[in-house]
């Protein structure tokens, strides 16, 4: 976040599941739509089971939800269920949140069973395999627009290049872009040989021969879905990731879409829907963000304008369907992120790190408003004014005591450092009036501390209406009058 985009070259030592230790510099990006620097990365959730009175534990319509579970559950360990005439198996120890993601992608066929800790008590919980919701759609497929550097993809995988576009997967041209990761996985869990045909340009149609028992196991949703919105979609097991384009290539017969009329050749140019009276659009749609945000959204009906090839636009409502042949590997569960706590052992030793954190802030408050000033992250995604901080307050207070004065802590050291500013009519503007004063010999005019004091107030009003600004603009009530 403090980093300047295509500039910044950040330093990463990490450990692969198998336990390979690799190292390199990443240079962060920013797209338009990205708030901030991204580099690409997501963590992934913890094995405590989250959620609210509402959505105890999984979220509506998921198999998680009806399985069982509460908040603070602890996952523990998970096992298949094992199929008839099939032996029980022992149970799998989960690590972290890794691990769950993981078993997740490789039990998604099949119904499985937790070990979980409540309240000093371990209990089994089985949850029903997950299915993805489709609306009847295929896609066009796009360009492959990213490849894992040789070194770090797999040998079958090494054929494929930037600009190639899939036109076919053992010989069948219907190549469904959302589905694809899928069915390329499952044939390389069944050790099969499969031919990918895709179109390069300037060299026309290219057959690449994969044997799929050479592929190292790989794949999770979480590697599968983008993680901003603008992102492709990936097939992990080969190191690849494509674009998907909004025009429909096939609607399915009996489908949703197909029942509301969707044409191939149509484009989809936005989409938007209400959640808990919050209303969620894309536009212009970006088709895998999307189509996997209807993943983990309840059931619930969607509003498409669709535009014709030639240029006529009309709104569709689509809910879309269980498609029971095509497991999701992603049970529904609300986990929360895994945190890790710093206990000081003694009153000097937590002044130290009262010290060091402090110190720690100030730097990256001096680097935050670089970035403002410089357009490296958004304002309105990075400035909270007095309502939004209000929210910010509420929702820590009911953590704990501790995490209350954390953040009063924090609020604190931020006015210190605005507060120091080289601005007139502030604390900081003061100082720079007082070595003018030192190095002149005597004190400014009474006419320039007007001029600058008064400039240096409208400079404070101005962005205290700012930052209400933005404040407001969070909310859909103003969205809708503005």
């Amino acid at each position: 976040m403090l980093s300047r985009a295509g500039v910044s070259e950040i330093y990463f030592k990490w450990r692969t599941p198998a336990g390979e230790v690799r190292q390199a510099y990443v240079i962060p990006r920013r797209r338009p739509d990205d708030p901030k620097p991204r580099i690409g990365v997501a963590f992934p959730k913890g094995l405590i089971i989250d959620g609210s009175d509402k959505h105890p534990g999984g979220f509506p319509g998921t198999p998680a939800a009806e399985a069982g579970f509460q908040p603070n559950d602890r996952l523990v360990a998970i096992r298949p269920v094992p199929q008839p005439g099939e032996e029980p198996s022992e149970f799998l120890p989960l690590q972290n949140g890794g691990d769950v993601s993981r078993y997740a992608f490789a039990f998604r066929h099949r119904p499985v069973e937790f070990q979980v800790e409540r309240q000093n008590e371990r209990i089994t919980i089985r949850v029903e395999p997950n299915h993805f919701r489709t609306f009847g759609l295929r896609m066009k497929m796009g360009p492959i627009v990213a490849v894992v550097d040789e070194r770090y993809r797999p040998e079958p995988a090494h054929p494929f290049r930037t600009g190639d576009v899939i036109i076919a997967l053992d010989g069948d041209p219907d190549v469904e872009p959302m589905r694809l990761p899928d069915q390329v996985t499952t044939l390389a869990e069944q050790g099969k040989t499969f031919t990918i045909r895709v179109a390069r340009p300037e060299a026309g149609d290219v057959d690449i021969v994969i044997d799929g028992s050479k592929l190292p196991p790989r794949g999770t949703w979480n590697e599968e879905q983008p993680i901003s919105i603008d992102d492709p979609v990936s097939i992990p097991i080969l190191g690849i990731a494509y674009n998907v384009e909004p025009v429909i290539e096939a609607v399915a017969s009996g489908s949703a879409a197909a029942e509301a009329g969707l044409q191939p050749g149509e484009t989809i140019t936005s989409v938007h829907f209400t959640v808990e009276d919050d209303e969620v659009e894309y536009d212009p749609v970006q088709w895998p963000s999307f189509f996997f945000d209807v993943q983990t959204r309840p059931p619930q009906t969607y509003h498409l304008t669709v535009r014709s090839p030639d240029g006529r636009e009309r709104q569709v409502t689509l809910e879309p369907r269980f498609d029971t042949d095509w497991p999701l590997p992603n049970w529904g569960l609300i986990r929360r992120y895994d945190q890790q706590r710093i206990h000081a052992d003694s009153v000097g030793q937590a002044i130290v790190l009262g010290f060091r954190d402090t110190h720690r802030s100030i730097g990256r408050i001096y680097l935050n408003l670089r970035s403002l000033l410089t357009g490296e992250v958004r304002a309105r995604d990075n400035l909270y004014g007095p309502l939004r901080l209000l929210g910010v307050t509420y929702k820590v207070a009911r953590r704990g005591l501790s995490e209350f004065i954390f953040l009063l802590g924090m609020i604190s050291i931020n006015l210190a450092v605005i507060n120091f500013l080289p601005i007139p009519v502030l604390d900081g503007g003061h100082m720079i009036f007082l070595i003018v004063e030192k190095l002149r010999g005597k004190p400014a005019s009474e006419r320039a501390l007007v001029i600058a004091n008064l400039v240096g107030l409208v400079f404070i009003v101005s962005l205290m209406l700012f930052v209400i600004f933005l404040d407001l603009s969070s909310y859909d009530f103003f969205k809708k009058l503005f």
